[in-house]
């Protein structure tokens, strides 16, 4: 682990941040991991994952995003899976809004996944702050841009493209013996 193992702190004015829609970061003065104390449990694992992702190096969002589900969807617990896939169904959906079967697709969702998806999203509504959000938005994109992550803050969404070019791997998959069901 760079500089050492360490737990996450959490965000010192969580519901501020919680206002601007941000779940954790990571700070890299001290490598220090923060999770805002409003997240749900659902969302802990990943978030924590996707914060140690920068930790180790990785600057992409989307590439974050990619090995926080990577690792908890390898794990042997059930609850690091779930939160997995249900953080980047988000992902997933925001995609595929656009397409013309879009309804017939969601419609197909587990009627738990559907719950637990819908309680984060009105969870985090009801703590934004429209104007709070749209200056942190701004102040992130430039940030990331500043940081040669070129798309900015669009960066986050292709996690989508990751997470599809894996499973299309079946090199890799056959020879880590890996099987995500």
């Amino acid at each position: 682990y760079p500089g050492g193992k360490r737990r996450a702190k959490k965000i010192t004015f969580s519901h501020f941040f919680a206002k601007a829609g941000i779940s954790g970061y990571y700070g890299p003065f001290f490598s220090e991991v923060h999770i805002n104390n409003t997240i749900l449990p659902e969302e802990y694992p990943f978030v924590l994952a996707h914060e140690k992702a920068h930790q180790f190096g990785i600057t992409s969002e989307a590439e974050a995003n990619f090995y926080a589900w990577l690792a908890c969807i390898t794990s042997n617990s059930k609850q690091l899976q779930y939160s997995a896939n249900l953080q980047i169904l988000r992902f997933f959906l925001y995609q595929g809004y656009s397409l013309k079967n879009y309804k017939e697709i969601t419609s197909g969702l587990d009627g738990n996944v559907k719950t637990d998806y819908r309680k984060i999203q009105e969870h985090w509504e009801q703590l934004r702050n429209e104007k709070v959000d749209k200056i942190a938005t701004k102040v992130n994109d430039t940030y990331l841009k500043t940081n040669k992550i070129e798309k900015g803050i669009e960066d986050y969404t292709g996690v989508v493209k990751f997470v599809m070019d894996f499973s299309q791997d079946s090199v890799f998959q056959q020879k880590w013996d890996f099987n995500p069901d």
